[in-house]
């Protein structure tokens, strides 16, 4: 019984001076002005917030790419309302330059970024459908796990006027497309 006890005692002592994980609750933001319609409102030029919250032990790195899929998205529209989005989305932080030198299309800037969207499943193959994005040489070495900004810089926000299920960049939200 004794050696139990004591046993125990030092189990606890011992997990009373373990580090913590560093896991914590962390919230995204980004802002810019967007034109589009959810939910068959059509909006222009109007304020667009998306919020989302994710946990820090969710984080994951591939290659040179942190990402981390959040636990809830919203996106607030100025005159419109607030949306919750529906399907699954995540943050992904490239905090390197990665020159876009594979065409003339210039779709990616010369900075690091940070892109809010969500992987396409297939049979969609081009990958990514990005919703909102800011690019900035403050994101350098930024990993997605503590909150920075606000980052200015270049970015924005992006709505389909013509969404549809189905299309991209379409997310499916409690207000409908």
């Amino acid at each position: 019984m004794r050696s139990i006890l004591a046993s125990a005692l030092l189990v606890l002592t011992l997990v009373g001076f373990v580090a913590p994980a560093g896991a914590a609750p962390i919230t995204y933001e980004f802002t810019g002005t967007g034109t589009g319609q959810i939910g068959g409102t059509p909006f222009t030029d109007a304020l667009v917030v998306f919020t989302g919250t994710a946990d820090t032990s969710n984080r994951e790195k591939v290659f040179f790419i942190w990402a981390i899929p959040l636990d809830t998205l919203t996106v607030s529209i100025a005159g419109v309302g607030t949306a919750t989005l529906t399907e699954p989305a995540g943050v992904f932080g490239i905090p390197i330059v990665v020159p876009d030198d594979m065409d003339d299309e210039d779709e990616f800037p010369d900075f690091p970024f940070v892109l809010l969207g969500r992987l396409d499943d297939p049979p969609a193959l081009d990958g990514f459908t990005g919703i909102a994005a800011t690019a900035s040489d403050v994101l350098a070495g930024y990993n997605l796990k503590t909150t920075i900004g606000p980052v200015a810089g270049l970015g924005g926000v992006g709505f389909n006027e013509d969404c549809e299920p189905g299309d991209d960049p379409c997310l499916a939200t409690s207000m409908g497309f």
